[in-house]
C-alpha cells in the first residue's frame, strides 16, 4: 500500500513540477480560507513521503523551505535565510522559525497535479512545487 501511495505521489509531484511554469491555476482569493475547488487534502503520510529531505518552492519564487530529515528547516523568503524546525502532525506541516514570529502550520492540497499550501496563521493559499534536496 505504501509503495502504491509513494508512486502516486511521485507521479503527482512530477506533474506539478512540469506544470508549474505554465500553470495559470491560482488558489481562491488570497485571503480565502477555502481551498481551491475540487482539491484534495493530503494526509500526514502523503506529505511525509514527498517532503522529508526535499524543498518546497513558492510559485512566485520568493522563497521556500528545505525539510531536513533531522527536523531542522532552512527557510528563505525574499532573499533572507532563517533557520528553524519542522514536524508533521494532523495532516499539516508545521514550521517554527523565530524570525517568522513562531510556528506556522500548513495544509497541503492537490488539484490537477498542482500542490497548494495554506496556513491558518497567514490565511493565504500558495501554489508550491516540491524539488529534490536542499535548494537553499
Amino acid at each position: 500500500m505504501k509503495i502504491a501511495i509513494t508512486k502516486t505521489l511521485m507521479a503527482l509531484t512530477m506533474i506539478a513540477v512540469l506544470q508549474f511554469a505554465d500553470s495559470d491555476n491560482s488558489a481562491n482569493a488570497a485571503d480565502s480560507n477555502t481551498p481551491p475547488a475540487g482539491s484534495v487534502q493530503m494526509t500526514s503520510s502523503e506529505i511525509e513521503s514527498i517532503q522529508i529531505g526535499n524543498s518546497w518552492i513558492y510559485k512566485n519564487n520568493d522563497g521556500g523551505v528545505y525539510f531536513d530529515p533531522d527536523g531542522t528547516a532552512k527557510t528563505e523568503w525574499k532573499g533572507k535565510q532563517n533557520p528553524g524546525t519542522w514536524y508533521i502532525e494532523n495532516d499539516e506541516v508545521c514550521v517554527d522559525v523565530k524570525d517568522w514570529g513562531g510556528e506556522w502550520c500548513y495544509e497541503f492540497h492537490v488539484l490537477d497535479g498542482v500542490i497548494y499550501t495554506w496556513s491558518s496563521t497567514g490565511g493565504t493559499w500558495y501554489e508550491v512545487r516540491i524539488e529534490n534536496g536542499d535548494q537553499f
